[in-house]
């Protein structure tokens, strides 16, 4: 306060004190919203100041009357008597808040400090002071208030485990669940810098301590290394994955977020982090990288298995290949070379007898008789040489097939069976074919009329003998036809069924297909064909063969 010169009059000193009162009233009144007196009683006198208005009141509802005797609220009793008291005892208070209401019944909040008043003689005269209405201030800090304490019960109620930390590194909340995930109780905590003892064997900065600092690339890489990456969602947030072995049981994997918390300015105030155990998919996935890790070894040392059985089945093959050629060209050239040997034999005894002139017509006779004999062996036997090697070149050339069209299986048997009418007349075969004349396939029909003509001759060598039936049926399926073909004649047993399709296996070899010919049916069905041949039988109960052959036959067929 500036005091005026001591040689100044008196009427200067009233002045320049009155001057001096104004302005410091002025720096009262710009400081609060009214300025306010009260009398000796403590019953407001007056009320002045910038804005008067924000009573929300009228002037006269408070004139005469003391603070605590309008009806005020938002403060509790314990408050409001301290303040009575203080006001008896004449004493300053600041910043006393309290609720009234306005004059339209809204809720008002005021806040009011004020200085006791005494004359030249110390007598009490009343009470000087300022008030301000907060009502819009208040409910901003309310507001504020009811969100932090909302968001504590979203954290503190999450079934996800979440920690938040201030712009100062202190921890805020600490949830239940994050308890549980790290063993660290929220007292050993909140309020400290220590949100790595959750995770930690050592003091370090958690992810949520990074994005406070807004470290660098090369900072985050030294912690997390390649185990990061930037959140595509939250600017400034990270996301990462990691094994922490410090952690309870043993250690466990979590997945974590952390992201910065800004206030309406943009300023970063702190971070939360959230946590997901992934350490039960982690060992799932180890689980199952172990399982196929045996699942491939287990399948190499099958496919290492079947390839020897491959090959132990395509030397017991070769083995039946070799008997089976053995015996099939065995007897042929064994009688050949029989009849080679006695046609040399009788030349020689046919010249000792021209030597010695005892050549006779009988003698001669005898001799070309014997020799067609010899010969008709001869060709009979070359014959049969000559029809199995050919067989043999008729296994190699199945796969070469020219002719791809549309066929109807209807004709091709009709056809075949053409072929085979004498031998099945000539054993009193019944051959009934059911197929439908409409019914169409597209493939390679030589390969189709091989296949009926082999089931045929099986039927007719090794099955019905000298009577029996035959019945062939077809039915059209979505995108394949399956035909039956069935006989009554003296089946197999269950060793034959499983060798069926064997090459070289036969159970009369120097008849038919020399053991070839259901081999070679099952390569012309499966592989010229893109079909399926199964067979069933029981002994005395004929064979029933199931071919499902599918619409369109597979074009391109390699060598």
């Amino acid at each position: 306060m500036n005091k005026p010169p001591a040689n100044a009059s008196h009427q200067q000193q009233i002045q320049a004190l009155q001057e001096e009162v104004a302005r410091l009233k002025d720096f009262s009144e710009l400081s609060s919203d009214w300025y306010w007196e009260q009398d000796a009683n403590l019953c407001f006198t007056g009320f002045s100041g910038m804005s008067p208005e924000m009573l929300r009141r009228k002037q006269s509802d408070f004139i005469g009357r003391r603070r605590w005797d309008m009806s005020i609220s938002g403060v509790s009793p314990e408050e409001l008597a301290a303040h009575i008291r203080c006001c008896m005892a004449h004493k300053a208070f600041h910043e006393f808040e309290y609720d009234i209401l306005s004059a339209q019944g809204e809720v008002q909040r005021f806040s009011i400090s004020g200085r006791p008043v005494f004359d030249a003689e110390g007598e009490f005269c009343g009470y000087r002071g300022v008030g301000r209405n907060i009502t819009n201030l208040h409910k901003a800090e309310q507001a504020v208030r009811d969100s932090e304490q909302k968001l504590a019960q979203i954290i503190a109620g999450s079934a996800v485990p979440i920690f938040v930390i201030n712009c100062a590194h202190q921890i805020t909340h600490w949830n239940l669940a994050c308890e549980n995930i790290t063993g660290v109780n929220a007292s050993e905590v909140l309020g400290h810098s220590a949100a790595w003892k959750g995770f930690y064997g050592a003091s370090r900065p958690t992810l949520a301590d990074l994005v406070i600092d807004k470290a660098t690339q090369e900072t985050l890489d030294y912690y997390y290394e390649d185990k990061y990456s930037p959140s595509s969602l939250i600017p400034g947030a990270y996301e990462a994955e990691s094994f922490f072995p410090h952690m309870i049981n043993g250690g466990r994997w979590l997945y974590f977020t952390a992201a910065p918390l800004l206030d309406g300015q943009g300023n970063t105030i702190g971070a939360i982090e959230t946590l997901q155990d992934i350490t039960a998919k982690k060992e799932a996935e180890s689980a199952e990288r172990e399982h196929w890790q045996s699942l491939q070894e287990a399948h190499a040392e099958l496919q290492s298995t079947l390839h020897q059985l491959v090959q132990a089945k395509k030397l017991a093959a070769l083995g039946r290949l070799v008997a089976g050629v053995a015996h099939e060209l065995n007897t042929p050239i064994g009688n050949a070379l029989m009849g080679s040997t006695s046609l040399q034999l009788k030349l020689q005894a046919l010249d000792q007898s021209c030597n010695d002139n005892t050549l006779s017509r009988s003698h001669l006779e005898t001799f070309r008789s014997e020799c067609h004999q010899i010969i008709d062996l001869l060709n009979d036997s070359l014959n049969r040489c000559g029809s199995l090697i050919r067989r043999f070149r008729e296994l190699a050339n199945d796969r070469r097939q020219d002719r791809y069209c549309t066929y109807s299986p209807e004709e091709i048997i009709t056809e075949v069976l053409g072929l085979f009418g004498k031998q099945i007349d000539s054993r009193n075969v019944v051959v009934s074919s059911q197929i439908e004349s409409h019914t169409r396939l597209t493939g390679y029909p030589e390969a189709f009329a091989q296949i009926i003509s082999i089931l045929l001759e099986n039927s007719l060598i090794h099955g019905v003998g000298s009577a029996g039936n035959i019945s062939i049926k077809a039915q059209q399926e979505t995108d394949q036809v399956k035909f039956e073909y069935k006989d009554d004649g003296r089946g197999m047993d269950a060793e034959t069924i499983a060798h069926a399709f064997d090459p070289f296996f036969s159970t009369q070899f120097g008849q038919g297909e020399s053991g070839l010919g259901l081999y070679r049916a099952f390569n012309l069905v499966t592989v010229i064909l893109g079909g399926k041949i199964d067979l069933s039988s029981e002994l005395g109960k004929g064979v029933t063969v199931t071919l499902t052959l599918p619409n369109e036959a597979p074009e391109n067929i390699s060598d």
